[in-house]
């Protein structure tokens, strides 16, 4: 009679097994391989931007971009920071912020990318998920933003001549705080506080960009 493969050898030494009632142990099965880290979704636009591609020109400029990296290396630690990049337009706040996102997922990070001019009316209306197009009500979209494991939130601003956005903002800032959620976002408003009032504009680091409007060069 010929030998056994090494396969059927296997497979006769697992039924063996089976028929006396041994389990293999759990250190010597093998772990079922790791879910890929979703890409973030972020604008055409900036799916080519990244950290190292941006070109500070004044010392806030690189001020910026020393904290945007140390936020990263924050969150890749597992640490919660709360960061605001506040600063006029064109300074390349969102240059930044999405280079960011790029950062954490090269660390294996998951991130959720929001720009906050839409957000706002899904967070008013309701929409399509941003993942897989589903219908949404306003509510599961506020439930869904807030179960995100890292946040990064685009050209804050005003929406309404209401204070639903200063209300969301601040409702956001106060759950992250509590819930140790790291956020990374950026405005043109400055003091931040005029548009997430002081209690909630206080939970973050904020880090003032000056320089000319590149969209002009």
């Amino acid at each position: 009679m010929s030998e056994p493969t090494p396969i059927r050898a296997l497979v006769n030494d697992a039924l063996l097994k089976i028929e006396r009632g041994e389990r293999t142990p759990r250190s010597e099965r093998e772990a079922p391989p790791a879910a890929p880290i979703p890409v973030p979704l972020v604008p055409k636009r900036f799916t080519d931007v990244r950290l190292e591609t941006y070109l500070a020109e004044t010392e806030t400029e690189r001020y910026a971009l020393r904290s945007v990296k140390r936020w990263v290396d924050l969150v890749a630690q597992g640490e919660p920071p709360m960061l605001a990049l506040v600063g006029p337009q064109g300074t390349g706040k969102s240059h930044l912020l999405y280079g960011a996102a790029w950062a954490l997922h090269a660390a294996g990070c998951r991130c959720s990318c929001f720009s906050w001019y839409r957000l706002a009316d899904e967070l008013r209306y309701g929409g399509a998920s941003p993942y897989n197009g589903a219908p949404l009500e306003a509510h599961e979209f506020r439930s869904m933003l807030w179960r995100s494991k890292a946040i990064l939130l685009d050209e804050v601003r005003p929406t309404a001549g209401t204070s639903f956005d200063d209300t969301e903002l601040a409702k956001l800032a106060c759950h992250c705080y509590d819930s140790h959620l790291p956020v990374l976002l950026t405005t043109n408003v400055s003091p931040l506080a005029d548009v997430l009032g002081p209690a909630a504009a206080s939970r973050y680091s904020q880090v003032v960009l000056t320089g000319r409007d590149r969209r002009q060069a």
